[in-house]
């Protein structure tokens, strides 16, 4: 899959079809998250967080609010796996305001399945953290996000 798509690329140019790069470039950036979730190391989420800020640069949020909200949660969900591999607290804060970003035009009122499940993310990536770190306030946290969730 990652191969097709990257072979798509060469034809579907960001300079000459920007909004068929853009799709097709998402897609790569969903592939590689994939296989960065399921490989060891953090070289495929790196990528998949590169080629999804790309994504952003043509996609903004001027052009399509809520493609550019879903584009952001992928980007978050990237920089939560990003987390969990280096426990760094910096790479949950990205992947927190990803999330965040996303749910400022993903709103409960405009997609509430969708900001429900951006929910669910925020919830667990402060889970993961909050029990690595031992830390009872990202616990707190994550319980506040999972019971927005459920509403």
């Amino acid at each position: 899959a990652l191969s097709a798509a990257e072979a798509a690329l060469q034809v579907r140019t960001r300079e000459t079809v920007p909004l068929d790069w853009m799709a097709t470039e998402n897609n790569r950036a969903i592939i590689l998250s994939e296989l960065g979730a399921l490989m060891g190391g953090t070289d495929r989420i790196e990528q998949a967080i590169a080629a999804y800020r790309g994504v952003l640069d043509v996609g903004t949020r001027e052009r399509g609010p809520l493609l550019w909200a879903e584009t952001m949660g992928n980007l978050g969900t990237a920089q939560a796996t990003l987390a969990e591999r280096t426990g760094k607290r910096e790479d949950l804060d990205a992947a927190l305001a990803s999330f965040r970003s996303a749910a400022l035009e993903m709103t409960r009122d405009r997609a509430p399945l969708r900001w429900a499940a951006l929910q669910d993310n925020i919830g667990m990536a402060l889970r993961r953290q909050g029990e690595r770190d031992k830390d009872a306030d990202l616990l707190a946290q994550a319980v506040s996000a999972f019971a927005a969730a459920l509403e």
